[in-house]
């Protein structure tokens, strides 16, 4: 089957993690994540002219929290880094436009994800963290959900997140 290429624009993610300090510096998480961006370029418009490709992805990560600097009254904050492995719940591209729109679904696909960051404790139980991440799918089977042919397309993002964390 012939290759095409796709660029997506600026997307969104939202997510949550519960996790667990085995010991100061080392942790580990349990985290739930939904992300989705909008085609921003298809290299085949009788394919499609618009859509987009989302996936909901639920991770277990090891967390590796460096020894911090203490701000003053601001509060402390520690750089961390990790890695993840997980299982997509779904994977979902949908092609508008074109002369075949589609829908296009996986599931049950392994990811590994790489991340680091800092972690900012401004109050004694909460903290803002930022960080960067990469994620890669591979290159899943979607699946045609009506009639038309399956197709494979890569799948791995860098994300920029910033949150908000509790620890009780």
């Amino acid at each position: 089957a012939p290759a095409t290429d796709a660029d997506y624009d600026s997307g969104f993610a939202t997510g949550a993690a519960v996790g667990y300090a085995l010991t100061p510096n080392f942790g580990a998480e349990l985290e739930f994540m939904y992300r989705t961006a909008d085609l921003g370029s298809f290299d085949d418009p009788g394919l499609g002219t618009a859509g987009d490709y989302a996936s909901a992805i639920l991770t277990a990560h090891a967390i590796y929290t460096f020894d911090g600097w203490y701000t003053g009254a601001a509060g402390t904050c520690r750089p961390f880094i990790g890695i993840g492995l997980g299982v997509v719940e779904e994977v979902d591209f949908d092609l508008k436009g074109g002369t075949t729109p589609q829908e296009y679904e996986a599931s049950g696909d392994l990811v590994w994800q790489v991340r680091a960051g800092a972690d900012w404790a401004f109050a004694k139980d909460w903290s803002l963290t930022a960080e960067v991440r990469y994620l890669d799918m591979n290159t899943p089977d979607l699946k045609a959900t009506s009639n038309g042919p399956d197709l494979k397309a890569s799948y791995g993002t860098v994300d920029l997140m910033v949150g908000l964390a509790y620890r009780f």
